[in-house]
């Protein structure tokens, strides 16, 4: 489990897994950049809050309990090129405010809405692979909003 609060600093090639809430957890202005992980089986995969950002490229996010990416009061990421997939909840849920730049990502196989965006949330999702949910490919509710150019959203159901 990794953790940053107030920090920054690089995180790469790392195995990240079976933990008790959350394989990253990023807040109250931390700033990392983490890069070819792999992270699998915890109750969520990366969980921006509290004004946390950070750079997330490359890394698998698999296999979540609940959600695979969860970003939420002013929580402020840019993920590139990052594998969500098979969550049992989520692949990525945007929710009380929180933001974030989501760039040529795949979010596929997740058993609810592959993407979730709801409460004030305003994501910007572009260019990404959104595919093989078993629920809506993109389900915005509840005063959600965001910008969402050049995605491929397919073949959910």
């Amino acid at each position: 489990h990794i953790c940053t609060t107030r920090v920054q600093g690089v995180f790469s090639n790392n195995e990240i897994f079976r933990n008790e809430v959350s394989g990253i957890n990023v807040e109250t202005e931390g700033n990392p950049t983490v890069r070819k992980s792999h992270m699998h089986h915890s109750p969520l995969g990366i969980w921006v809050h509290d004004n946390g950002c950070g750079v997330f490229e490359d890394n698998d996010v698999m296999h979540m309990k609940y959600t695979g990416v969860k970003v939420e009061t002013g929580g402020d990421p840019t993920m590139r090129k990052n594998c969500i997939t098979h969550s049992k909840g989520q692949g990525m849920l945007c929710q009380k405010h929180g933001q974030g730049t989501y760039i040529e990502n795949e979010i596929a196989h997740s058993e609810r809405a592959n993407v979730e965006i709801h409460s004030g949330a305003n994501p910007k999702l572009v260019g990404n692979t959104i595919s093989d949910g078993k629920d809506t490919g993109v389900f915005v509710h509840d005063g959600g909003r965001g910008v969402l150019e050049k995605n491929k959203i397919s073949r959910n159901t």
